[in-house]
């Protein structure tokens, strides 16, 4: 619930356009569970293994659109785990839950935001210009 939160409060980046935004979210890396399940499958006999790595691929297949958000919940566990946690205690209210649901989307766009800007301090990164803003200088 928490990954689709994040998927749906995604924003494209100053300059970027919506298949550069795709294509960054899909070259993360892979998710955690579909990294412990193909180091598993590495240890085990080819016979055994073998479909184990099978399932990891599948795993990974169904979650390439939401590898982006995973690797940032992994980055920030200890934020990832409190949103979490008060995600899930929002829901579990029954018939309040129907309203919370649109709080979730709206509160993990807030977290996306703080996220990428402490992103932004911490790496000293300036957002990209426009393509038209960098023909203007030239």
């Amino acid at each position: 619930m928490v990954a689709d939160a994040f998927d749906d409060a995604q924003v494209i980046l100053p300059g970027e356009s919506l298949k550069e935004s795709i294509q960054r979210d899909r070259n993360a890396a892979e998710p955690w569970f579909v990294r412990i399940v193909k180091r598993a499958a590495a240890r085990l006999p080819r016979i055994l293994g073998g479909p184990l790595r099978l399932f990891a691929r599948l795993c990974d297949k169904l979650a390439m659109d939401s590898r982006g958000e995973i690797e940032r919940m992994e980055s920030n566990r200890a934020v990832s785990l409190g949103f979490s946690l008060s995600t899930a205690a929002l829901l579990a209210t029954p018939v309040l839950n129907l309203l919370f649901r649109p709080i979730i989307i709206a509160g993990s766009s807030h977290l996306l935001g703080q996220l990428e800007k402490d992103e932004i301090r911490s790496h000293s990164l300036t957002p990209r210009l426009p393509s038209w803003a960098t023909r203007a200088q030239a």
